[in-house]
């Protein structure tokens, strides 16, 4: 069966299933009433029911088996979806069919000639080869799409479409095959017809039958006109040839996205309702409109209209169409006019109008042509002027008719017996304007009024009198107008129309004067992408209203749909962000700025107004037309301007009115006088439009420049600067110019050819975009080659690349028209081709940000190297018979005595009015600039420094094209870029060599200081060779650019501290990471601009704007405090309260906010005991004050060390103490049994201490081993050194003697002769200096690594001996040896086995694991301690003094029968079963375990069973309905107390697989569960400090050091694995360079500010982190974590939300990369997955089901978005 035929079946069997429906809803809308009334229910109305859903049952299950056969992808199960997805299934067979039908059509071609049949024969077999059968949808379409014009050329009969057919074919097919279609050489076989149309219905739009009778009359028109002639001679003025380039088409990018019916009506119940309703009536019943003559229509406010355009434009709704100079309309787009096939959609537009529109009604689709596009905005037009016409026309019925390039509307008048008709035509196709008149003909009554449109008011008339010709009909009917035009003329007198007040009759119009108002414009293509804000204010507090009564009328019975679920404020504000970009603007601030920069201009500063103006205007829309028409005027290089007239129409009296008539003068004289266009058609109507001015009619000399520039160009075609006499300057220069752009295109093409660019990212897309743009073999790479080798055969080849590809059209080929639109064209097209060369899945992501404005940046720089040989070329000579240079001539003096006259007039400025005095300015600066290019004095690139003198102080920063860098520094509004200009025009300026001085000496932006050197050069100002020396900036910023890497990393540490001190606030999105985010951007740009010294102004502004924000956390806590000390007056009688107190309020002062807080709610919770300390005495600081005094004592050899105790009392301790003297090794050195006696005392339970042979032959060694507990007693040191501890037990330490006087150094030589094999306790009988003692601890952290050596010598020795107390001497011993030695006792690498000692906090868990009565279940994370506190609790339980036992099972990839196994197999190993079994059946491995519990002769009293990595295990029990766990269960309850299992993994299963796990059947609910999270601040601290105290360091008590701690803790999340990494790299730290400590005073090593600074900032730290950071995210194929981070990241970068996103984004997202992974789980199962996600610190829940990174660095670690798709994409399924 055919899929047609499947698709066809399912149709009606959802018709079927659609009826069965209707009837059901019938009989139990019967039902309910029976119920309702309490009445017996008919037996036959019940089984009809069943029968009816038993049938509908059968036709859903056959609709899945349908599918399955279709092989597509099933749409929701939904009538309306499953209808929508059938007919288009079904447009896609029916086109797959039709494109291989064009292929069976080129199969059957042949020709006589050989080579031509031979050429077809090969491409057949090609085509066979391909096996097209199996090809489908786009891959189809596009490789059929030639063959399908193909077809279309062949049977074409219009010449012209033929020819356009024929130019589509040319890269795709033979030239044999192109040129048989040419001239019909290729044949079809005789009993082939022709098709009933002559284009194939497959490749062209469809029709309705009123298109093709416009067509078969256009056929007969044209064919009347060849009988007689091509086209009447008088016709022949009323033709407008099409010029594409002045259109353009717009659609927003929600336009190609699906349409809903809910989104619809969601988009739709925002304000303004009406009024986008009316919008869209308008589209359907008019088939578009502007927004001028909808608000006529309708009598409402333009902005109203404009507004609701902009919402419906910005939904996707609507297609927008700009005509430069004339002004947009717009139509529905595809996305709109689906509204119109929607049942849904068109009833919620029928009920809100209270009027009906058919869902049949089918919009006109226009052709995109500028003459179609022009005939639409002039018939939208009519409506404005009807109402100038007839003031008091109420708009209500129309009768309009569309041709493809005319139009014809009546408006009807008296009670609707007549109409008032407009019309228009704009074509090129005579046969068009024959059927233009013939409608006319047929329309208009012989007494009705007619005004016709035309292109310009002069077209206008000559179609006016063409049409009254034709006709017949009165002039006195018919009058003329233009779309710009202000008023409607009488074409028998040629006099303004006068309008009609009252009720509008049939009478003629009169002729006397009537002017339209101002025609506000409608936006142009600069501010189309744009709305203004009006009445967005409002919105927010109607919405809800709105929707509440909209949510009232739906609920009648006719409703559609259910009201959409109503938007939250945030969600609704976020989306007028993306409308609204205009800023609030008040009148008063408006006329600030422009009293600002009228002031700059008149102070001589315009570049500083120009820069001020950009700024505004990039914050409020207003400002756009005064900073363009600024521009314009002056020719600002920042804006890269066109001079033509239609372009200074545009921005002068197309968009907006004249900001001033100097400024337009300024702009039309550049215009006329520049060279940059040869052909320019209005610059007559531009000097029409300001030559009544009384700028001109005042100044005669100016207006005889005006118009002699303009007609010089008119005549000429050409600017007077090409005979500028400053050009013969630059052609004595011309062989040098040559060669220095023939030297530069070498060195970009040998770079390029080579690969020598350097691209500063890693994109794979980027970088192979680059080389098909850029690379050896691309286009403009080879014309640079050609540029380089000066091959000026190939200059006419190069114009033509250069005028197609990159400037644009119609002008002069230079760099200033350079065409930024084509250049961006061509990016996205090699982006897009660099995607199918590396075969990305996902192609829809665009070339964004920084790398399209990289690669922007060197496309335009080797373009306008080419544009620059091309203009030199076509500049090189003159002709001295040249027409142009001779007119030149005679123009060019007179030209100069009036410049001359008009400056001086223009010199004399009135103080008092700033606007004429800006104004002047300008138009003088522009004169003086014309006349130096007239008389030779100009200098040639003087247009490149418009900006330099911003270089005289250091407020504004030039790039490298010298134009001002106007990027805001984000969060710093009091350094904007608009208040920097304006302290740039206040401060004062220096002298370029002073500015060069102040920059080489401690300014560093050496950036400008290379600008300055640039701008010299140009000027041929020569540098003395001192001065060369001096400002050799190469030379100078070795240390300044070493000094800015160490201010980023003072900030960067800086900014950790603030924000830990509680300066930034911490509720705001990402505050510190969003700081450290900017001045990381502005630190590339310092480096890469080498202008340090503004990066530091910007470090400084952040510091000190840092500062001044946290004062309002001050303000919050002291107004705390008051109220407490309000509500408490006896407060300063309680001592510890008042000692509080005062330090909060110092904490306050200092900025301290956090540990303000902290001490302030411990105040208020009463909880003011001192803090519980870790450790309760410091030996090491005993130890070091009583150094001096007992080294003085055992320096003398001659004393025994016994006489030193000189004790007369003997206790206990005293004779430990005085064990300790008698052992120690002498000088004749030791035994075994003494040695066992003084480690005892140590306070080591020893188990063996064994002599081995001499080290090098000479000192005393020997191994020992520690006793493992007997009895079941746990280990339980004192210390947390492993290596002394519970690793002795099984490795041991070894014990060396050494004798005689000694210092550090040699004995850091002697600890390297005897080697690292063992970790070395070093018994020295000799006194070591404290300075020595010291050396030695920080050589034994530098130069020696791996094992310890701990020294103990005759000082130790006695202070152990003096303080000797039995129980505590081993911690003892470790606390005064341990920081003279180097140890690392943290394990920050999983699989390492976790030392007792370092087990540190998780008591709590610990508990519940090992009890017999606690949990069974226990989740939690990777690197949270899962795996080690099952070990401890192996270690604690198994053969305990009681005899219990635990045995742990790694069951890691184990399904439930593997897991039997391995459990069956560790039972026997570890002697629980007697009899080994193993087997994968659970009942037999219970029926073994509860016989061996039951077993009375050796008894197991208590038996714990861990279960290790159990996600598979768990996961496959499913399958089993989790019998295992029933059968563990059943074991638990043998007796009490006797057995318990454990079971532990990542998933939260009950959370996980919710409806599996709380089944009635299901035995999970009766399990407790324990979640393993990251440590409590308490636990994360004593892990912190205990072990680092053993090792010397110190945290100070104080609030600084609270602050730090809460940093190091906020920086490892808790997460123990991370705390132990970091104190990991502390320790490290005093390997490489001892941290920065003095050695003569460490130990102890105070932890201060500048340690933890640079650990939290070191790089490797960071990455550390990272990859830990991944380990918990993903690890083998359980990447769940790892997607939802990678998606939570990709919507934070795209959406920017405070409030993080949601389950449903995420699997939006997941649905459009097409990750099944996540696809597959339902929505409780994502939340779930995010709930664990969440217990990781990973994420946090904001609210509302919505999350986000718990830290902004997370989201950093999961890369950039480049980064990010690359990821998303790997897991991306077909």
């Amino acid at each position: 069966m055919s899929k047609t035929e499947i698709v066809t079946e399912l149709q009606t069997i959802l018709n079927d299933l659609k009826g069965i429906t209707a009837d059901l809803e019938q009989n139990i809308s019967g039902l309910k009433d029976f119920l309702e009334d309490r009445k017996f229910i008919p037996k036959e109305l019940g089984v009809s029911i069943r029968e009816q859903l038993e049938a509908i049952d059968a036709k859903q299950t056959e609709i899945v088996s349908k599918y399955e056969m279709l092989d597509v992808q099933k749409p929701e199960m939904q009538h309306t979806a499953i209808e929508e997805n059938l007919s288009e299934i079904q447009k896609v067979i029916e086109e797959n069919e039709k494109y291989r039908k064009a292929i069976a059509f080129f199969l059957e071609l042949h020709a006589d000639d050989e080579k031509t049949a031979e050429t077809l024969q090969n491409r057949k077999d090609r085509i066979v080869a391909e096996q097209i059968q199996l090809m489908e949808g786009d891959i189809l379409k596009e490789y059929a799409e030639p063959y399908a014009w193909l077809q279309q050329a062949f049977w074409e009969k219009d010449a012209r479409r033929k020819f356009s057919l024929i130019y589509k074919l040319v890269p795709h097919f033979e030239e044999e095959i192109v040129t048989g279609i040419h001239f019909n050489t290729l044949k079809l076989d005789e009993n082939k017809a022709e098709p009933e149309e002559s284009v194939p219905e497959t490749f062209c739009a469809e029709t309705d039958s009123a298109d093709r009778e416009k067509e078969e009359t256009a056929e007969n028109t044209a064919e009347v006109l060849e009988e007689s002639e091509e086209c009447p001679e008088a016709w022949k003025d009323l033709l407008i040839p099409e010029d594409s380039s002045l259109l353009h088409v717009q659609m927003s990018a929600k336009a190609g996205t699906k349409f809903g019916a809910k989104e619809f009506r969601k988009d739709m119940c925002k304000q303004p309702l009406t009024e986008k309703m009316c919008c869209l009536l308008e589209c359907i019943e008019e088939y578009g409109y502007s927004v001028k003559s909808l608000a006529e229509k309708n009598d409402n406010g333009y902005e109203i209209y404009k507004t609701a355009t902009e919402k419906l434009y910005q939904s996707g709704y609507l297609k927008r169409y700009i005509v430069d100079g004339m002004g947009e309309f717009f139509t529905l787009s595809p996305r709109g006019e689906r509204i119109l096939y929607t049942k849904e959609a068109v009833g919620f537009i029928n009920q809100m109008l209270k009027e009906k529109i058919s869902n049949q009604d089918e919009g006109e689709h226009i052709e995109d042509s500028t003459n179609s596009a022009m005939t639409r905005l002039m018939a939208y037009d009519s409506a404005c002027k009807q109402r100038i016409l007839f003031p008091d026309y109420e708009f209500d019925t129309c009768n309009s008719v569309f041709g493809t390039d005319y139009f014809m509307i009546g408006y009807s008048m008296n009670g609707k017996k007549n109409f008032q008709w407009f019309a228009g035509v704009v074509t090129e196709d005579p046969a068009e304007l024959q059927e233009f008149k013939d409608v006319v003909a047929e329309k208009a009554g012989a007494e009705e009024s007619l005004v016709v449109y035309g292109v310009s008011l002069e077209h206008a008339k000559k179609v006016a009198s063409w049409l009254q010709k034709e006709l017949g009909k009165k002039a006195a009917l018919i009058y003329y107008t233009s779309k710009l035009e202000k008023n409607v003329y009488a074409l028998e007198n040629d006099l303004p129309a006068e309008p009609k007040t009252g009720e509008p009759v049939e009478d003629e119009i009169t002729d006397e004067s009537v002017e339209l108002p101002e025609e506000e414009p409608e936006q142009g293509t600069a501010e189309a992408e744009a709305s203004s804000k009006t009445d967005s204010e409002k919105e927010d507090e109607t919405d809800k209203k709105t929707e509440e009564a909209i949510t009232l009328e739906l609920e009648q019975p006719e409703a559609v749909e259910e009201q959409p679920e109503q938007e939250s404020e945030e969600s609704y504000e976020a989306e007028e962000k993306g409308i609204v970009s205009e800023q609030t603007l008040t009148d008063e601030k408006r006329m600030e700025y422009i009293a600002a920069y009228q002031e700059m201009i008149a102070s001589g500063k315009i570049y500083a107004a120009s820069a001020y103006l950009k700024a505004l205007a990039g914050k409020y829309d207003a400002f756009e037309q005064h900073y363009r028409q600024l521009a314009y005027a002056m020719n600002d290089p920042m804006e890269h301007c066109t001079y033509n007239s239609d372009t200074i129409f545009q921005i002068f009296y197309g968009e907006s009115e004249p900001v001033s008539d100097y400024y337009v003068v300024a702009a039309a004289l550049r215009n006329y006088f520049l060279d940059q266009y040869s052909y320019d058609y209005s610059a007559q109507q531009l000097y029409d439009m300001f030559k009544k001015s009384t700028l001109l009619t005042e100044n005669q000399s100016l207006e005889e420049i005006v118009y002699d520039l303009m007609e010089f160009k008119n005549r000429q075609k050409r600017g007077v600067d090409r005979y500028a006499d400053y050009r013969e300057k630059e052609r004595g220069e011309w062989e040098k110019q040559l060669a220095k752009i023939c030297h530069e295109a070498k060195e970009y093409y040998e770079s390029y050819k080579n690969g020598n660019v350097k691209e500063s990212t890693s994109h794979k897309r980027f970088l192979e975009t680059t080389k098909l743009l850029l690379g050896a073999d691309s286009d403009l790479c080879q014309y640079l080659k050609a540029v380089s080798e000066d091959d000026r055969e190939m200059l006419e080849i190069l114009e033509e690349f250069l005028a197609d590809t990159y400037v644009k059209d119609q002008a002069v080929i230079c760099e200033e028209n350079i065409d930024q639109a084509k250049v961006n064209r061509v990016m996205d097209e090699f982006w897009d081709r660099a995607a199918e060369n590396m075969n990305s899945v996902k192609k829809t992501s665009d070339l964004m940000g920084s790398l399209r404005m990289n690669l922007s940046k060197k496309v335009h720089k080797i373009v306008s190297i080419l544009c620059d040989y091309v203009s030199l070329m076509q500049a090189s000579f003159n002709s001295s018979d040249d027409a142009a240079l001779v007119e030149y001539k005679k123009i060019r003096t007179p030209l100069l005595h009036h410049m001359d006259e008009m400056i001086a007039v223009l010199s004399e400025k009135d103080s008092g009015d700033r606007k004429a005095c800006a104004g002047k300015t300008v138009l003088q600066q522009t004169l003086k600039e014309l006349k130096s290019r007239l008389s030779g004095e100009y200098k040639e690139g003087s247009y490149q420094f418009y900006y330099i003198d911003f270089l005289k102080n250091d407020k504004v920063l030039l790039d490298e094209d010298a134009l001002p860098i106007l990027d805001e520094v984000f969060e710093l509004p009091d350094f904007s870029v608009i208040s920097r200009i304006q302290q740039h025009c206040t401060e004062e300026e220096h002298e370029f060599a002073d500015r060069m001085q102040e920059i080489f000496e401690g300014e560093d932006d050496y950036g400008s200081a290379e600008l300055i050197l640039k701008y010299w050069k140009w000027l041929d100002h020569p540098l003395s060779e001192e001065d060369a020396e001096k400002y050799d900036i190469d030379r100078a910023i070795v240390y300044p650019l070493k000094d800015l890497e160490n201010k980023r990393k003072e900030f960067s540490e800086d900014i950790e501290l603030a924000q830990s001190y509680g300066q930034i606030d911490n509720t705001a999105e990402n505050g510190k990471e969003l700081i450290l985010q900017i001045v990381e951007s502005w630190y590339s740009r310092a480096v890469e601009t080498r202008n340090y010294g503004f990066f530091g102004k910007i470090l400084k502004e952040f510091r000190e704007k840092i500062k001044k924000d946290a004062q309002v956390r001050a303000v919050d806590l002291k107004r705390n405090l008051d109220t407490y000390l309000k509500q408490n007056p006896d407060w300063e009688k309680e001592e510890l309260i008042c000692e509080a107190i005062a330090q909060i309020k110092n904490r306050i002062e200092q900025q301290n906010y956090a540990a303000a807080e902290d001490l302030l709610n411990r105040v208020l919770t009463q909880d003011l005991d001192p803090e519980f300390q870790f450790k309760e005495e410091d030996y090491l600081e005993e130890f070091l004050d009583e150094y001096d005094v007992n080294y003085r004592k055992t320096a003398n050899s001659g004393t025994t060390l016994k006489a030193l105790m000189n004790t007369p009392k003997t206790n206990k301790d005293i004779k430990g103490g005085n064990k300790l003297l008698e052992n120690w090794p002498k000088g004749a050195g030791t035994n075994e049994t003494t040695l066992k006696v003084l480690l005892s005392t140590f306070g080591f339970q020893l188990e063996s201490v064994q002599r081995e042979a001499p080290v090098l032959g000479k000192i005393e060694n020997y191994t020992v081993k520690l006793k493992r507990p007997e009895n079941g007693r746990k280990s339980n040191y004192k210390h947390p050194i492993a290596a002394f501890g519970s690793e002795a037990e099984e490795n041991g330490f070894r014990v060396i003697c050494l004798f005689g006087k000694t210092d550090a150094s040699r004995l850091i030589d002697t600890f390297k002769e005897v080697g690292n094999a063992k970790h070395t306790l070093v018994l020295l009988d000799y006194a070591l200096p404290l300075a020595e003692r010291r050396i030695m601890a920080r050589k034994t952290k530098t130069d020696l690594s791996g094992k310890i050596f701990a020294v103990v010598d005759r000082v130790v020795l006695v202070y152990l001996a003096k303080h000797y107390t039995e129980t505590a001497m081993n911690r003892m011993l470790m606390a005064v040896v341990m920081p003279f030695a180097s140890y690392q006792p943290y394990i920050h690498k999983s699989v390492d086995t976790m030392p007792q000692e370092i087990f540190i906090g998780r008591k709590y868990e610990l508990e519940k694991i090992e009890s017999a009565t606690g949990v069974n279940l226990v989740y939690g994370g990777r690197q949270l301690g899962k795996s080690a506190l099952l070990r401890m609790a192996k270690k604690n339980i198994d053969h305990d003094e009681n005899g219990d036992r635990a045995v742990l099972v790694d069951i890691k990839d184990s399904d439930y029968k593997t897991a039997a196994r391995k459990i069956s197999a560790a039972l026997f190993d570890e002697g629980i079963l007697k009899e080994e079994h193993i087997t994968e059946d659970w009942s037999e491995l219970a029926r073994d375990l509860k016989k061996r519990l039951m077993d009375t002769t050796d008894k197991i009293p208590y038996f714990l069973l861990m279960l290790d990595e159990a996600d598979k295990f768990i996961e496959s029990c499913e399958s089993v309905k989790y019998e295992p766990f029933d059968m563990l269960k059943e074991i638990q309850g043998i007796g009490e107390k006797r057995f318990k299992f454990v079971v532990a993994g990542l998933r939260n299963i009950v959370r996980f697989k919710k409806e599996a796990t709380l089944g009635k059947n299901c035995v999970f609910p009766h399990f407790d569960s324990l979640t393993v999270k990251p440590f409590k601040a308490m636990e994360a601290r004593e892990l912190l400090e205990v072990p680092l105290s053993y090792l010397g360091f110190r945290f100070p008590e104080d609030n600084e050091t609270e602050v730090l701690i809460s940093t190091i803790l906020g920086t490892t999340n808790y997460f123990p694995g991370l705390l132990q990494l970091y104190c990991t790299k502390l320790i490290e730290a005093m390997q490489r360079d001892y941290a920065g400590y003095s050695e003569s005073e460490t130990p102890p090593y105070i932890v201060k500010k500048e340690h933890i600074k640079k650990v939290l900032a070191e790089q490797t730290l960071q990455e550390e982190i990272r990859k830990k950071f991944f380990i918990t995210l993903v690890v083998g194929d359980d990447s769940y974590y790892y997607i939802i981070a990678l998606m939570v990241a990709y919507l934070y970068h795209e959406n920017k939300s405070e409030n993080g996103c949601s389950a449903d984004e995420l699997l939006e997202l997941a649905e459009g990369y097409s990750i099944k992974k996540i696809r597959a789980l339902g929505k409780e199962q994502l939340v779930a997955l995010m709930e664990e996600m969440r217990e990781l610190y990973v994420l946090q829940n904001t609210g509302e089901g919505r999350y986000r990174f718990t830290r902004y660095s997370f989201c950093q670690m999961m890369g950039t978005i480049p980064q990010i798709n690359d990821e998303l994409e790997k897991y991306m399924e077909d």
